[in-house]
């Protein structure tokens, strides 16, 4: 585009005024400071959901490890089947815990 063609494009635009530039900048502020804050808050709300989903976690590992334990009691008597059937079950749980 040459200077000529520049100019006719200048030429061709609307008039516009001080105050309607000034209005139309003020806008565009009040917009992008929107767009600011509502990346904020999704932030805010992706820190807090995995805060959460992690805390969740932890809660299942430690209902798991209190029925393992509990099953453990339950099962383990004196007898070395009683050993046995804690140790396959143990190891059954252990793959079945989700991992972090």
């Amino acid at each position: 585009m040459d200077s000529d063609d520049a100019q006719l494009d200048l030429d061709q635009a609307p008039a516009t005024s001080s105050s309607e530039v000034d209005d139309l900048r003020r806008q565009l502020q009040e917009a992008q400071d929107e767009r600011d804050r509502l990346e904020e808050d999704f932030r805010r709300y992706r820190v807090r959901s995995e805060i959460i989903r992690k805390q969740k976690d932890t809660e299942i590992t430690k209902v798991m490890d209190a029925s393992i334990k509990f099953q453990q009691r339950s099962i383990a008597g004196d007898s070395i089947a009683g050993e046995l059937q804690v140790r396959d079950w143990c190891n059954r749980r252990q793959n079945m815990r989700p991992r972090l």
